[in-house]
């Protein structure tokens, strides 16, 4: 019973926290044909052309201020190129 109630309490305390964050993480996947860019992606120097496979998801995070919205990466979502040179 006490582990439940530890349990059950730190719930609580990580629901409040999070409804008072300002900020909202998202997870993203690149698409398969999607131009390579490297702001967003986790590549090797000898990817180039368009993504032929998301092997892991990014994650951005959404930011809210008094003049709107910042959006910014965390973690890069990992893809392998459709061509190789």
């Amino acid at each position: 019973m006490r582990a439940a109630n530890t349990f059950i309490s730190n719930a609580l305390e990580l629901k409040c926290a999070l409804t008072e964050e300002r900020a909202v993480y998202r997870f993203y996947w690149v698409q398969g044909g999607d131009a390579i860019d490297a702001a967003s992606m986790q590549i090797t120097d000898e990817d180039r052309g368009v993504v032929g496979l998301c092997m892991f998801p990014g994650m951005m995070r959404n930011v809210k201020e008094d003049e709107g919205q910042l959006t910014f990466n965390v973690v890069k979502a990992m893809a392998k190129s459709a061509m190789r040179y």
